[in-house]
């Protein structure tokens, strides 16, 4: 008896045992990395159109708002929001880019910003899919 609660004790100090405390799968947020995944993805093709793309940026920053706000309400959720706040960052400097430098603006920046966005948000998609389920 003494040994198994040696051992509980030794895995509840160790690093990873944050695992064991994490916030269970939350559908909500699952969906809302998703949007940005798929919608990165796709705002791609209209790097070529500034007004678009700055439109499509402007809906992006606030979809990730969305999801930088709800994972942090999550209790447990530490693993997710050390993710998702260098999304929020990433998106909110294409954000501030194209509210106000009009000029420098290029297509490959562009195109290279939403596949860095959206490669992330597969990553912590991937993450979050693995929690288990209550």
């Amino acid at each position: 008896m003494n040994k198994l609660i040696v051992v509980l004790f030794v895995l509840a100090n160790m690093t990873g045992c944050a695992a064991l405390f994490m916030a269970p799968y939350d559908p909500s947020e699952n969906l809302l990395i998703n949007k940005i995944a798929v919608n990165s993805e796709d705002m791609k093709a209209f790097c070529s159109d500034y007004t678009q793309t700055r439109h499509n940026v402007t809906s992006l920053f606030s979809q990730t708002k969305q999801l930088k706000n709800f994972s942090h309400s999550l209790p447990n959720n530490e693993l997710t929001t050390k993710m998702v706040d260098p999304l929020y960052q990433m998106v909110d400097d294409m954000h501030n880019r194209y509210k106000n430098e009009k000029d420098t603006v290029s297509k490959t920046y562009c195109e290279l910003k939403f596949q860095s966005i959206s490669d992330s948000a597969k990553y912590i998609q991937k993450t979050i899919a693995k929690r288990p389920r209550p």
